[in-house]
């Protein structure tokens, strides 16, 4: 090559307006993205309880569960018989859903079931004075995500059985 020829260049890129383009999918991903640690800080995500009561007669059933849940995290399920009438109630008996149970890697019930059928775990809580109150607790510990809907159900000598649903929704 000749000292007076110059060595070929590329041509010059064009000049662009540089700007982040985004497909419709990201365009909704980055704001949920943003989303879930604003949620987890204002603690929204975090295990919550809630209590629901039914009344039927002179029997009360109060189940204070998890309404919210965290993976591995440990919750408490209070389930409370109370007489609320003026004569006591004889043969009273609990049953708890043993599918809703079962959904959690570990269930710790105190007191322990006096028998387990098919569907639940039954508590035999005998004669219930009036104003007198049973409590049945369980410290639960959710491994599987979603909902975990559950069931209470109480019954006496004398008295219509009362039934409870309830529900936990179990976050990562």
């Amino acid at each position: 090559m000749a000292e007076s020829q110059e060595a070929p260049q590329p041509p010059r890129a064009p000049s662009l307006e540089r700007r982040p383009r985004f497909t419709p999918l990201q365009r909704w991903g980055l704001p949920l993205l943003a989303l879930a640690p604003l949620l987890a800080l204002t603690g929204l995500l975090g295990v919550t309880s809630q209590r629901v009561t039914a009344t039927e007669g002179p029997l009360t059933l109060e189940v204070e569960h998890p309404n919210r849940a965290r993976k591995g995290v440990t919750a408490t399920l209070t389930v409370t018989v109370r007489n609320a009438g003026p004569a006591p109630l004889a043969d009273v008996v609990l049953e708890l859903e043993r599918g809703y149970l079962e959904s959690f890697e570990e269930a710790d019930v105190e007191p322990a079931p006096d028998a387990a059928t098919q569907d639940a775990f039954r508590f035999e809580l005998g004669e219930l004075e009036a104003g007198a109150s049973r409590v049945v607790s369980a410290v639960l510990t959710a491994d599987r995500y979603w909902r975990r809907p559950g069931t209470a159900r109480v019954e006496a000598a004398g008295v219509p059985p009362l039934s409870l649903g309830f529900a936990t929704f179990t976050f990562p």
